[in-house]
């Protein structure tokens, strides 16, 4: 296993850098991942430190994912990932944030035709979306992405890990944009 620099606003500023684990084998959970392409399914993990930089950096390294594999990055599925992404980072870095120090982020592209986003942390704490006041300036973003996932034909999972964190797991079905096959 090695760590890669995947993404970096300024390189060598202090700022933190997303890092992609590249391996073989099972991916884990909980902040724990693999790298895996094979015939069967595309797979990509990558950490973000848990700060307000987290979401920017993971949403555009997803992007960056998602165009490698052939994704246009003006597409439906595009925009739905980035904000399903955008939503499960946030609250692993507001809800999680004091016990995890780095947040994983998993994207895996089965040949079926659906797309996972996976987002680990430390936190045994399970996320679900509850009743918000009006005014209440947080609180949506489960809600929000139960509601794209509902329309698209998706689904939510939550898988608990052996060192008592979770990963947040969305899939959806990419026929809003076209994955292509691994080679």
């Amino acid at each position: 296993m090695f760590l890669a620099p995947v993404y970096s606003p300024r390189p060598g500023s202090g700022d933190a850098e997303v890092l992609a684990l590249w391996s073989h084998g099972v991916a884990g959970s909980g902040g724990h991942g693999t790298d895996r392409v094979d015939c069967s399914s595309r797979r990509r993990t990558f950490m973000v430190a848990s700060n307000v930089e987290a979401v920017p950096q993971a949403r555009h390294a997803v992007s960056e994912i998602l165009e490698t594999w052939g994704v246009e990055s003006e597409s439906d599925l595009a925009y739905a990932v980035q904000l399903i992404v955008t939503e499960l980072v946030t609250n692993a870095v507001v809800h999680a944030g004091q016990v995890t120090p780095r947040i994983a982020v998993t994207v895996e592209a089965a040949t079926g035709g659906e797309l996972g986003v996976g987002v680990g942390d430390n936190d045994p704490g399970h996320p679900s979306a509850g009743a918000v006041s009006a005014d209440a300036t947080g609180g949506r973003g489960l809600a929000i992405i139960e509601t794209l996932l509902a329309e698209l034909g998706g689904d939510t999972a939550i898988l608990c890990d052996a060192a008592g964190g979770k990963t947040v797991w969305a899939r959806l079905p990419a026929h809003g944009g076209t994955v292509e096959r691994a080679a």
